[in-house]
């Protein structure tokens, strides 16, 4: 009878250390992996021999018109630009190029003509003499329809002569102004941007209302730019500027012969001068 009861302890202890266990098993709440803590996933690691995914490196945003072909990415065969580029949007374009018609079109509907292309997406615009506008902001991004990007680098030769305009906003993609693009013109005060490379002559010659003038530094400059200003009085020359040519300045009235960082010499020229046009 002892024996028995001993016996039937034994049992009772067994069943009760299996109980939890089995729990477990069949609920199947919780794995434990052994040799790998838990919480912590195994890293993942590549095949011997395969390489790393590919990543985007484009810093504007790829168009169908415009594939960064140096992005592994987005020059792929097949791909969906819109799903895989991580660059930024380009800025939004204000103007649209047409390279047959050789215009530029604003978005408030302002077109010039008589643009053209270097073939390389840097556009110059040349004469447009008849623009009725009193101001112009040449600033916002250029495309054409398919998709294409420009930057505007020049105004051509006699580009705004003899315009109404009173002020021209430049982009800070502008690199050179060609002779008397802006001779006879209604300017009453003009900022160059610092992209500005050079400044042909009479570029500004005769603008009878302008009144001020800031010449950036590392632009080249021309004689006569600002001949026949006659109230153009203040100029300020920025750090840089070496040299003023001849008769840069010549018959400008009311500009006095010192001003800004820089000495401007009296109006007067060894070479000869320039008439006025009539």
């Amino acid at each position: 009878m002892r024996k028995r009861i001993i016996s039937l302890l034994i049992a009772a202890c067994m069943v009760l250390t299996m109980v939890p266990v089995t729990a477990s098993a069949q609920e199947g709440t919780e794995s434990i992996v052994i040799g790998q803590s838990a919480g912590t996933p195994e890293k993942e690691e590549l095949p011997v021999g395969a390489s790393a995914p590919l990543e985007c490196v484009c810093d504007t945003r790829c168009t169908e018109g415009a594939i960064n072909s140096q992005c592994p990415v987005c020059s792929a065969e097949g791909v969906v630009l819109e799903e895989v580029c991580l660059g930024e949007p380009a800025p939004s374009t204000r103007w649209t190029y047409d390279p047959q018609a050789h215009t530029l079109t604003s978005d408030d509907h302002i077109t010039l003509y008589n643009v053209t292309d270097d073939g390389s997406g840097n556009l110059t615009i040349n004469g447009n003499r008849e623009i009725s506008l009193s101001t112009l902001d040449l600033t916002g991004g250029i495309s054409d329809r398919e998709g294409n990007r420009y930057v505007l680098t020049a105004i051509g030769y006699r580009a705004f002569q003899s315009s109404k305009l009173t002020s021209v906003v430049f982009p800070d993609t502008l690199t050179n102004i060609g002779g008397e693009a802006f001779q006879s013109s209604s300017l009453n005060s003009v900022n160059f941007p610092k992209s500005l490379r050079a400044i042909e002559m009479n570029a500004f010659g005769s603008c009878g209302l302008l009144t001020s003038v800031t010449i950036p530094s590392g632009v080249s400059l021309d004689s006569y730019i600002f001949t026949f200003c006659r109230n153009l009085s203040t100029v300020t020359v920025e750090e840089g500027v070496t040299s003023i040519p001849d008769g840069m300045f010549s018959n400008c009235g009311a500009l006095k012969p010192s001003t800004g960082r820089k000495t401007i010499p009296s109006p007067k020229s060894e070479r000869e001068p320039l008439r006025e046009p009539l």
